[in-house]
Parts: C-alpha cells; sequence; structure tokens
C-alpha cells in the first residue's frame, strides 16, 4: 500500500522524507498505512488524525520557495502517524518536534533549526520538560488564541487505557469546539 497524496508538491515532499536518513522509516510507515496526505485551509502548519489515518496541511506551504519548510512539518505529521495515538500528550508534540529539528539539520533549514533546537535537550518522560515543552509550543501557536487552547488541553504525558484515552479525548474535543468558537468570533469582530 502506499500513502494517498493529493497534490505533487506533496508528493515530492514524501519523497524526500524518504531519502533522509532521519525519517526514511516514517515515510516507509505512513505509505504501509495508506495515510491521505492533503492540504486544508482549516490547516495552519501540519494535523494529523490518526482516527481517520489522514494528515491534513496548511496550503501556504505550497509554493516552492517553502519546500523544505513543508518537508520539516511533514515529516513532525509522519511521527504522529508512527506513534498512532488517537488523542494529542505534550509527550508526543516533544517527540514530533524533536524529529522535526532532526530534519531541519539534516536538511540544512536554519531558521527551522533556530525555532526546533531547543526542543532536543528535552526529556519526553521528564514532567519539567514536558512544561517547559508545552511553553515552546504555545510560543509556536503565536497569537493564535484557538491552537493555544487546543495546545493547552493536552495532557503531559500519553494517555494508556480506554478510560485515560476517553478523558483525554473529551477534554480535547470540548477545546476543539471552544477553538472553533474563538476562531468564529475572531472573524466576526474583522
Amino acid at each position: 500500500m502506499t500513502a494517498k497524496i493529493t497534490s505533487a508538491t506533496l508528493l515530492d515532499a514524501h519523497k524526500r522524507i524518504a531519502q533522509l536518513s532521519i525519517s526514511a522509516e516514517l515515510a516507509a510507515i505512513v505509505d504501509k498505512r495508506g495515510t491521505t496526505i492533503e492540504f486544508s485551509n482549516l490547516i495552519s502548519g501540519g494535523f494529523t488524525l490518526n482516527v481517520i489515518n489522514r494528515i491534513f496541511v496548511d496550503p501556504h506551504l505550497q509554493d516552492s520557495a517553502s519546500f523544505d519548510w513543508l518537508v520539516c512539518i511533514l515529516a513532525h505529521e509522519f511521527c504522529h502517524v508512527k506513534q498512532g495515538y488517537w488523542v494529542d500528550s505534550v509527550e508526543q508534540e516533544l517527540i514530533c518536534y524533536q524529529l522535526q529539528a532532526r530534519v531541519c539539520a539534516e536538511i540544512g533549514l536554519d531558521g527551522g533549526r533556530q525555532i526546533y533546537d531547543r526542543f532536543l535537550p528535552l526529556d519526553p518522560k521528564k514532567p519539567s520538560d514536558l512544561e517547559t515543552a508545552l511553553k515552546y509550543i504555545i510560543e509556536l501557536a503565536g497569537g493564535s488564541v484557538p491552537t493555544q487552547t487546543i495546545y493547552k488541553s493536552l495532557p503531559k504525558f500519553q494517555p494508556t487505557g480506554a478510560a485515560d484515552n476517553f478523558g483525554a479525548a473529551l477534554k480535547q474535543l470540548s477545546a476543539a469546539g471552544l477553538a472553533g468558537i474563538q476562531s468564529l468570533q475572531l472573524l466576526r469582530s474583522k
């Protein structure tokens, strides 16, 4: 099986990820699972929904000047596919941002390294490092209150067991609903 990729630009980025020593395994997993990868105007950066085996990517990354950024962001999302969780966590995000930093280093994207290298020394199993990672992640969300709302809802450690996953999923769905309301309010105020 191969990934279902809806654009030539995304296909080129997937091929690039498959060529990198740090991320070739991730591209193979995305192919094995037949993950759908597409651009969506609803997304800033990237977003993976493992529950429906789909990655959504910001269409602003389609232009050739943004190709290296697209590769790094898509590698981050491929890392989520490898992890396979249906709900997110700060621990999971930290692992993905660490991979993203390594991809930036391998392809020579210095701007990306300036942003993501700060995640590298953090330990995904250490609570204080997860607090620091969350701070960095919220900073990356910039002024996007809806995005910050979703990230603030994440559990620090990846939930295990049905009850923990169910609780985390409800919290994240509630945060997504609130983020949707916040987005509508922002649109109306313009």
